[in-house]
């Protein structure tokens, strides 16, 4: 969610930039974004982005205007790949008639709780992590940190006005294999929570999978393939004489 400004450090490079804005003029002035679209996220939710393609979002300052918050959660975690960043920052400024007003009416702490509550409405997130920030008051070291210097481009350094930022992940499992366009995968069976794969074509074999830790191991097949049995019933299960899991 952006503007004329991303609010990125400028000496960082990124692969790509995607902008969100409600002013196509002021997001074309934006010398970091490589593509922009413009959509009021108030009445259409739905990110026009494929599933699982973006590292990092970002929302700055702008929660507290979404008055669909957890529509826009569950979209913005469908286009997070596993493991991607969302990252929510926000002050206690706001234009007062624009906001919910759960926002107008509430404390920081409340309003802090409240966007935990929108994490935590949305299964594949993890629980967020919250940074609050109080501006310094001279020109300390700190005050020339990286981390002060994003909030100079916020404007927050009035005092007295916090900066909060609350970073969660998705959780979501990445799949362990890159196919080729001329291989295929098939699920066949699943026990203590490990997943058996079966891949047909140049890479063919038998995989076992762990979605919790990300481990893929090539597992040895005693029963013939699928294309040499038509019809057959294929599983695998822990053999305890080997202490090892087995297909069946």
């Amino acid at each position: 969610m952006s503007s004329w400004v991303s609010h990125l450090p400028k000496e960082v490079k990124y692969k790509r930039v995607v902008g969100h804005g409600l002013n196509a003029q002021e997001l074309a002035r934006n010398p970091r974004l490589d593509y922009f679209f413009v959509k009021d996220l108030n009445q259409d939710q739905k990110l026009e982005m494929e599933d699982a393609s973006f590292d990092a979002v970002l929302c700055t300052v702008s929660v507290q205007y979404l008055q669909q918050p957890e529509k826009v959660f569950a979209e913005v975690f469908r286009v997070l790949r596993p493991g991607g960043v969302f990252i929510v920052s926000f002050s206690n400024r706001l234009f007062y008639e624009k906001a919910i007003g759960a926002w107008r009416d509430g404390s920081g702490y409340s309003r802090v709780q409240l966007v935990v509550q929108y994490f935590q409405c949305i299964e594949g997130f993890t629980q967020p992590e919250m940074i609050r920030k109080l501006p310094s008051a001279g020109n300390s070291e700190d005050d020339k940190s990286p981390f002060n210097w994003f909030m100079k481009w916020l404007g927050l350094f009035s005092g007295k006005d916090p900066f909060y930022a609350e970073i969660d992940s998705s959780s979501k499992p990445e799949f362990p294999l890159e196919l080729k366009s001329t291989e295929e995968i098939d699920f066949l069976g699943s026990c203590n929570g490990l997943l058996l794969l079966e891949v047909h074509g140049e890479g063919k074999g038998l995989k076992l999978w762990n979605p919790t830790t990300g481990e893929c191991q090539k597992l040895p097949s005693s029963c013939p393939s699928s294309n040499d049995v038509m019809g057959r019933t294929f599983g695998f299960g822990y053999e305890k004489s080997t202490h090892d899991f087995k297909d069946a």
